[in-house]
């Protein structure tokens, strides 16, 4: 196989350390036990990480892409996962969904698919092969839906004005960031052609990806900041100040 640049190996190992230390650290202060799901993709990451640089370097070079792409399907999967925990934590209260929440939801991931697979299904990728376009055209599918539910999440937080917690918003942030960067790739590889500059692309994405990696090694390594809970007091006096106004806002219209 051709040999990997020095670029390509700085960003690969980069990746593997950064990971493994994202990992040490959500093990060492137990966030873990918050996040299940996004501690078993990074751990997922770690090992494919390693695995396909072993293959791409040392293994044979026909075995390389079958085993890329699957590791992507498997990474598709756990991204999934990461999406739907986040969408767990922020809606679901008490043991029960915030009121009207998974009808937004499941309405605005509708419709990220369907926009994912509109726009993949028309675009022309600059691909020398059937099955280079058939990836490229997985490849913009998958970031176009994450970011697409990934604000679908942030907009029914919004309208229902229900707040993220520490955690969940620092996962999010990183993760948002990553979907829009690679949102950006893979249009400009896809529509504009950009087949020349493909591997200056790509190192954009990683630098940007090892960058996400450091914010969420070092956010999660901070205390999390835990809300404040109004006492049984302040709760009887915010819930008569709005049976309160609510009787002021009848009698006003009633006039």
């Amino acid at each position: 196989m051709n040999q990997l640049s020095w670029v390509a190996i700085f960003l690969w190992a980069a990746g593997m350390a950064m990971n493994a230390a994202l990992l040490l650290v959500l093990l060492w202060k137990r966030r873990y036990r918050k996040v299940p799901a996004f501690t078993v993709w990074i751990s997922w990451a770690i090992l494919t990480t390693v695995g396909l640089f072993l293959v791409r370097t040392y293994g044979d070079k026909n075995l390389y892409a079958p085993l890329y792409w699957t590791a992507a399907f498997v990474d598709l999967l756990f991204q999934l996962a990461v999406v739907t925990e986040l969408a767990v934590l922020v809606f679901r209260r008490g043991g029960r969904w915030v009121e009207r929440s998974r009808i937004r939801l499941i309405t605005g991931g509708g419709c990220a698919t369907l926009l994912a697979a509109t726009l993949a299904a028309t675009v022309t990728p600059a691909a020398s092969s059937a099955k280079d376009a058939l990836y490229s055209r997985i490849s913009l599918f998958e970031t176009i839906l994450f970011t697409g539910l990934f604000l679908a999440a942030v907009a029914t937080s919004q309208q229902l004005g229900v707040r993220w917690g520490d955690l969940v918003a620092r996962v999010g942030t990183g993760f948002l960031v990553l979907n829009v960067v690679a949102f950006v790739t893979d249009t400009l590889h896809a529509y504009w052609r950009t087949a020349n500059h493909f591997g200056d692309l790509e190192h954009l994405r990683m630098g940007v990806y090892l960058a996400t990696l450091a914010y969420w090694t070092c956010a999660f390594s901070l205390p999390e900041r835990i809300p404040e809970i109004p006492d049984e007091r302040t709760k009887k006096k915010l819930s008569d100040y709005r049976i309160g106004l609510e009787s002021s806002n009848i009698v006003h219209d009633r006039r």
